[in-house]
């Protein structure tokens, strides 16, 4: 689309923007917005940033419907206005008295204020819109979470590795004892020292015997100095050691997986932060447009005119034109 709209004899160029542009924006910034709400909600990270964002959307959205409203009324404005003038610079025209061209002075005055108070509505509006948010914050906010995702991934490998061991351990323990209290309760006290010789006099399966002897090679590399040998009670007591370490480790995990979710939160919410900004500012671009082309018409029409008649013509012309402006963005 072209960016400036310059017909005959007009006097001032228009830049038009795309209204395609515009209109993707505040609907992306919308969608942005919509997943922002559910991710502030659950992490209530950045609560300032979240909280400009949101009036900023209000403000775009806003101000598209002021827009809106007063292209239409400045419109009517103008053709009603500009009708009034023709007849005054009309070369057929009757002869107009003092009082007559003092009303039809002050229609033209009240015509530039009313563009005047439109303009400054939409300065106020893009001086509002135009304070988005720090990106390079972000992006370093963004990249310090990024940090600790991949800190907190590391520690969850080592957990689940060790989790995996603990249970590996637990379960060769556990078949150990219940071969032993299956086969050798009425031989073996609770308190015996368990050897290699004792376990053969069991008459243990083969597939028994290697798992029996696997845990005892496994509680011996844990024997503390002094202690004399295994027994029945010290594996059933490290069994449950194993069982109270699993569940603490379990825990441990569960509430790191919950931190891993959060940090995922919250590196999305910072997305969506700069997705809403990059489309906030793609609507500014277009919004400034609109801004400079009425600034454009006040100038022409506030620069001193040789009389009333120049000053109309300017006045239909540049009105004119910006008929034809506002009927092609609204």
């Amino acid at each position: 689309m072209k960016n400036t709209f310059t017909p005959n004899d007009t006097a001032f160029a228009g830049q038009i923007p795309d209204r395609d542009i515009m209109t993707r924006s505040l609907h992306l910034m919308r969608n942005s917005l919509v997943t922002a709400d559910l991710l502030f909600a659950k992490t209530h990270y950045l609560p300032n940033l979240y909280e400009k964002l949101t009036r900023l959307n209000i403000l775009a959205v806003t101000e598209q419907q002021y827009l809106g409203e007063q292209t239409e009324r400045l419109i009517i404005d103008i053709e009603s206005k500009t009708a009034l003038l023709r007849q005054y610079v009309q070369p057929s025209a009757t002869p107009i008295d003092a009082e007559e061209l003092e009303d039809i002075d002050v229609q033209c005055q009240r015509l530039v204020n009313n563009a005047t108070a439109v303009a400054q509505q939409l300065a106020s509006a893009l001086s509002g819109m135009t304070q988005g948010i720090d990106r390079q914050q972000t992006a370093e906010f963004g990249q310090s979470l990024q940090g600790d995702m991949a800190n907190a991934g590391t520690r969850l490998d080592v957990l689940h590795t060790t989790l995996a061991k603990l249970n590996e351990e637990r379960q060769v323990l556990s078949t150990a004892i219940d071969a032993l209290e299956s086969k050798g309760a009425t031989s073996i006290a609770k308190d015996t020292l368990i050897t290699a010789d004792k376990v053969l006099s069991l008459g243990m399966q083969p597939p028994e015997l290697a798992v029996i002897m696997l845990a005892l090679e496994q509680m011996k590399a844990t024997l503390e100095k002094g202690e004399a040998g295994i027994n029945l009670i010290a594996m059933i007591k490290r069994r449950d050691g194993f069982r109270e370490r699993i569940n603490a480790l379990s825990q441990q995990l569960a509430g790191m997986d919950k931190e891993k979710i959060a940090l995922a939160q919250r590196i999305e919410l910072i997305e969506c932060f700069n997705d809403f900004d990059q489309q906030r500012a793609a609507y500014v671009e277009q919004y400034q447009k609109i801004k400079n082309t009425l600034d454009s018409f006040l100038v022409v029409n506030t620069t001193s005119a040789s009389d009333g008649k120049q000053r109309s013509m300017r006045l239909i012309n540049s009105g004119q034109q910006l008929i034809g402006y506002l009927n092609r963005i609204r």
